[in-house]
């Protein structure tokens, strides 16, 4: 069982490219619940499953990334190259967001509570914002609102009836009214917990945004010092995608030898 249980292992760290066809996400699905069963009750191959979509996100320009890099900059005992290395990771966030969002689908399909699962969303939740940043909150929202909604046909009529209310077709205007009735109506104790611990990190980076612009505009911190803590990115991406005013698609530039050959 344990050499399966890292066969499997290794396929997700290594063996998967960027999903693009059904046919790819079923995959990773389908490897997502081979892992959770093999995982069992043994809490050492839940922490390993952890570490291994972790790996699979984090990346050099990670918000933990850059703050890990800039501490063993600042000790003169650590160079350059060797720091480096250790802030490497994949940076694949389509198969971290699919694999994190399927995690969430069986914990609120099971009729009994998996408190292992539960408790690996939560630490992946907690992971997503340092490992990825804002994106991946975001993204997270959107991904499991729809994992509800999709589970639920009165949850979908009822999300429908307030789209047609706003005549409009808002991916945003989707969220926010999903999230509304998602709590309301997730029958699963512990899948409603792990939307609100989702929704609570989002709260928690805002209020952390707004404090850091308060204290820039009572003149309590240098905007221009480096050192200076700057907010998070969670603003631009709520409401995400379809936010401000329609912006005309930019006319693609004719390819000359010389462009080509810069590519």
């Amino acid at each position: 069982m344990s050499a399966e249980f890292d066969n499997a292992l290794n396929t997700l760290m290594g063996g998967l490219s960027r999903p693009k066809e059904d046919e790819d996400i079923l995959f990773l699905e389908t490897l997502v619940d081979w892992l959770v069963e093999l995982c069992g009750d043994d809490e050492s191959k839940w922490k390993s499953l952890v570490l291994a979509l972790t790996y699979k996100r984090y990346h050099l320009k990670a918000p933990e990334a850059k703050m890990s890099l800039k501490e063993a900059l600042a000790d003169k005992k650590s160079d350059n190259s060797s720091s480096t290395r250790g802030t490497v990771g994949n940076g694949e966030r389509r198969i971290f967001y699919i694999a994190i969002t399927h995690l969430f689908q069986k914990l609120l399909n099971e009729e009994k509570s998996n408190d292992l699962v539960a408790s690996v969303l939560d630490c992946l939740i907690q992971i997503a914002p340092l490992a990825g940043g804002s994106r991946d909150v975001c993204t997270l929202i959107e991904s499991f609102v729809g994992a509800v909604l999709d589970s639920n046909e009165s949850l979908m009529e009822r999300n429908a009836q307030c789209l047609d209310f706003f005549g409009q077709e808002s991916l945003s205007l989707l969220v926010t009214s999903g999230v509304k009735l998602c709590m309301d109506g997730i029958q699963n104790d512990k899948a409603q917990e792990t939307l609100n611990n989702l929704l609570q990190v989002a709260a928690d980076t805002l209020d952390e945004d707004k404090n850091i612009l308060e204290a820039r505009a009572t003149g309590e911190s240098d905007k221009d010092n480096k050192d200076t803590a700057l907010p998070s990115t969670l603003h631009v991406f709520v409401p995400h995608r379809d936010r401000g005013k329609p912006r005309k698609k930019k006319k693609k530039k004719t390819a000359t030898p010389a462009t080509t050959a810069k590519k």
